[in-house]
């Protein structure tokens, strides 16, 4: 791992920030930290919330079946068939 990194507490990596793309929430949605275990809400499924340049953050390569979603400031590493979050890294954007 990179030294950026901090310690790791129950699943979850917490990291420096980072400047990003815009973000909008999706309609109807309010910002909500999520946790390792919980399934992420599929309004935040689709282009506008995927991490597709995870490397310019840092970010280890999702594996198989997992892709990056960022939801608000954090970034949560999902599994693509059932929403779950295997990971998260908070305060990633500023």
């Amino acid at each position: 791992m990179s030294s950026r990194w901090k310690a790791r507490v129950i699943g979850t990596w917490t990291s420096t920030t980072n400047t990003g793309p815009v973000y909008v929430e999706p309609t109807g949605y309010h910002y909500t930290r999520y946790t390792y275990g919980a399934t992420l809400p599929a309004g935040y499924y689709g282009d506008p919330y995927y991490i597709t340049d995870y490397q310019t953050y840092n970010l280890p390569p999702p594996p198989d079946g997992y892709r990056w979603n960022r939801v608000g400031n954090d970034v949560y590493l999902v599994e693509t068939t059932s929403g779950r979050i295997r990971d998260a890294v908070y305060d990633l954007f500023h």
